[in-house]
């Protein structure tokens, strides 16, 4: 009997260790409110809502009326540049806030995650204080069942009182398996408590992991930003070489028309060389004849001598006119010299045609 008003009283202070363990790990967050859009799961469209976070609940509403209520418990909790908070949970699709800022969402997402940390952390300890309770009550139905066997045990004494010490040789030998399996019980208590710390250790270590990963994916994800600023100011830099390009091609062109229309040019005065040229080939040719004409003259006036040897008067006048013709023919010569350095300096035709017909009158 006392050992089974000492197991339920042991029992009893366990509930309460249990009740106090329960509201001491129940951590309240500072509430947290702000409008935001968000997106559940494969919708296409954000929508306007008031996100409030109450404890270990996230309140949807809209309009001032609750539209949903999505609980932290075991959620995982995403930040996504560059103001968006993802929420995935076991029970319900995906759910996306869209906050106002990035400040404002680094600050939401930190909120989220210290709730569902907070409620994981709870649910271990409550988890741990029911196993302890239930080895105790198991404890206790073990000393009912131990005070029942007693019981039948006195009663058995008190009809059999031959019996006496028999009876008390079975109750000390109930009483020492009694002991022995609340020793192995206290046992497997210990080793359970030892397990508990063990898997709260490996639990710290998983929450840290998870932290450095978190750490590694933001300074990912502003690498991705910086990549991306020098993306857009390399293409930048090619649309304005593109521009330069055609401006240079436009430029290019102009050039091309400017040396076709310096072809054309330059055709042209190639045909306005041969035309000086086939006149200067006929001034050569008037020349050649004045020339010949100037021989015969030449052999008339020595035949003129020969005969008028004794008329000395017109040996003179012979030699005047000889003179006069000489100075005739360089005159023509000079003139012909002319009209070549006016070809070839590309005067007009008229100045060509009025030189031949000067030339062509004096021979």
């Amino acid at each position: 009997m006392v050992t089974a008003s000492g197991a339920s009283r042991r029992a009893r202070s366990l509930q309460s260790s249990l009740a106090k363990g329960v509201a001491s790990s129940d951590p309240q967050p500072s509430p947290l409110s702000a409008e935001a859009s968000y997106k559940l799961g494969a919708a296409l469209w954000h929508s306007r809502c008031h996100a409030r976070l109450q404890g270990d609940l996230l309140l949807i509403e809209r309009s001032g009326k609750q539209e949903a209520a999505v609980s932290l418990r075991g959620a995982t909790i995403n930040f996504s540049a560059p103001s968006s908070v993802r929420i995935h949970t076991v029970s319900s699709p995906v759910l996306t806030l869209q906050l106002s800022s990035q400040d404002e969402a680094q600050q939401w997402s930190l909120a989220l995650s210290r709730s569902s940390k907070g409620t994981k952390g709870a649910d271990h300890h409550l988890q741990a204080l029911q196993g302890k309770l239930e080895d105790f009550q198991s404890l206790k139905e073990s000393a009912a069942r131990t005070e029942a066997e007693l019981q039948r045990a006195l009663r058995q004494v008190e009809q059999a009182v031959a019996d006496l010490r028999e009876g008390e040789k079975k109750a000390c030998a109930q009483q020492d398996a009694m002991q022995a399996q609340l020793n192995l019980e206290a046992e497997a208590r210990r080793k359970t408590e030892d397990q508990v710390r063990d898997l709260e250790a490996k639990l710290a270590a998983e929450l840290e992991a998870r932290k450095s990963a978190q750490a590694q994916v933001t300074s990912t994800e502003l690498k991705l930003t910086s990549e991306i600023a020098a993306r857009k100011s390399a293409e930048e830099q090619c649309q304005t070489l593109h521009a330069q390009l055609a401006l240079e091609l436009e430029e290019r062109q102009e050039s091309e028309k400017l040396g076709r229309a310096l072809e054309q040019e330059l055709a042209s005065e190639s045909e306005f060389r041969k035309v000086a040229e086939v006149r200067v080939r006929e001034l050569e040719r008037s020349l050649s004849a004045a020339e010949e004409t100037a021989a015969s003259d030449r052999r008339r006036l020595v035949a003129a001598e020969a005969r008028l040897t004794a008329e000395k008067d017109c040996r003179k006048a012979a030699e005047e006119n000889r003179a006069s013709l000489e100075n005739r023919l360089a005159s023509a010569e000079q003139e012909i010299e002319m009209e070549l350095a006016r070809r070839r300096a590309k005067e007009c035709m008229g100045c060509t045609s009025e030189a031949a017909g000067s030339l062509v009158a004096t021979s």
